[in-house]
């Protein structure tokens, strides 16, 4: 692979970049001779914030920053910002897409507003600089960092999930116009960026099967696709950061989208065993053996057992710690992990649940009476 050399004659713009990746991006790339590069952020930082100091000791080195107060999803505003920039910087010659807002919620209380946040970032502001910035075919990248939550999904975040593939499917569509662009679907990163300022959320996302990603990776990734750029569509996506060498061996619950029939196909590469169904199960599972079960009672010791497997490899605790007299809400169980048990009760004990029911008042064992009464597949071999 050639060396990684930025030109210093030319502007290098990073929208998002006074967030945390977005700075060590902006610092690495000036460490391999970049020294003009401009920043596109909504906000303005305060004198005494980790931002400010950035931008105060790269211009401290001689480095031409700019920072230009926009927000990326109002194409007025990103026109009057780069008409600022092309009278004051060189000429563009990349960009790297980095901007990005969070409103996490359960899908069925998700809201227009938190919704349309999340959207505009991703989506508005990508076809924004897609269309706005000057001299697309000199460009030498343009690069969207996406996530593998456009691939796989994650919970509660439909609406970033849903903004990550549209940038996935605009690269493509860039470079099927002969355009720069390329997609980075990342994982949890290490070191910088919004998992590395909320480390309360790696459990779930560990959960969830990602992987953490280290920070030189991402480095190692951006030198390939600016040396290297993507020349047909099939080629401008690339993903880092999903764990799927699920073993059910291990006895744990695999992450939800390995449950996907168009991710189940890995199991069985990761791990080299051919005995895991698409539920993480094995060949006779808890759906065949309550079509089997020869009395009500049978049924029940087996939804709770299943039950209590599930919520044992939900939470990370030992199966032996949860007792049918205890409350699911009283184990910590937020409104994100019982829509991911939810869904599991639907699709494999085949019975309709409610999220506030599985968070209400009733023990393990009162739960569980209630989904036997639903279930399509009890009382068929009694």
């Amino acid at each position: 692979m050639p060396p990684l050399k930025f030109s210093p004659d030319a502007t290098y713009v990073i929208a998002g970049g006074l967030g945390g990746l977005g700075r060590v991006i902006a610092t690495w790339m000036h460490s391999h001779g970049a020294h003009h590069i401009a920043i596109l952020s909504r906000s303005i930082p305060r004198p005494e914030s980790q931002e400010f100091h950035w931008l105060e000791l790269m211009r401290s080195r001689g480095i031409n920053v700019r920072l230009f107060s926009c927000d990326i999803s109002n194409a007025g505003a990103l026109q009057e910002a780069l008409t600022s920039m092309a009278a004051s910087m060189p000429v563009i010659r990349g960009v790297i897409q980095s901007a990005m807002v969070l409103r996490d919620s359960v899908f069925e209380n998700m809201t227009h507003e938190a919704w349309g946040a999340v959207i505009k970032a991703k989506i508005d502001g990508s076809i924004n600089l897609h269309n706005l910035v000057p001299n697309q075919q000199d460009l030498d990248f343009f690069i969207l960092l996406s996530s593998v939550a456009g691939i796989v999904g994650n919970t509660g975040q439909a609406n970033y999930s849903a903004g990550c593939a549209f940038q996935d499917a605009l690269a493509r569509h860039r470079v099927s116009q002969g355009l720069r662009g390329t997609t980075l679907n990342l994982g949890m990163i290490q070191s910088a960026g919004y998992v590395a300022e909320n480390p309360e959320v790696v459990r779930l996302l560990l959960k969830q099967g990602f992987q953490p990603v280290k920070l030189e990776h991402v480095f190692r990734l951006l030198k390939l696709v600016i040396v290297e750029p993507a020349t047909k569509p099939d080629d401008c996506q690339i993903a880092i950061g999903i764990h799927y060498d699920y073993n059910e061996s291990t006895n744990k619950s695999p992450p939800a989208f390995l449950r996907d029939p168009r991710f189940v196909h890995l199991v069985g590469r990761a791990t080299g065993e051919s005995g895991a169904d698409a539920n993480g199960g094995s060949a006779v599972g808890i759906k065949e053996l309550l079509r089997k079960a020869p009395s009500h009672g049978e049924a029940l010791k087996l939804m709770t057992d299943a039950l209590l497997e599930r919520l044992a490899g939900i939470l990370g605790l030992a199966k032996e710690d949860i007792g049918p007299t205890q409350r699911i809400m009283d184990l910590g169980v937020d409104s994100l992990v019982a829509v991911e048990l939810r869904n599991w009760i639907v699709r494999d004990l085949e019975a309709e649940v409610k999220v506030f029911e599985i968070l209400g008042t009733d023990s393990i064992s009162g739960f569980i009476e209630k989904v036997s009464k639903r279930s399509k597949l009890v009382g068929q071999g009694s």
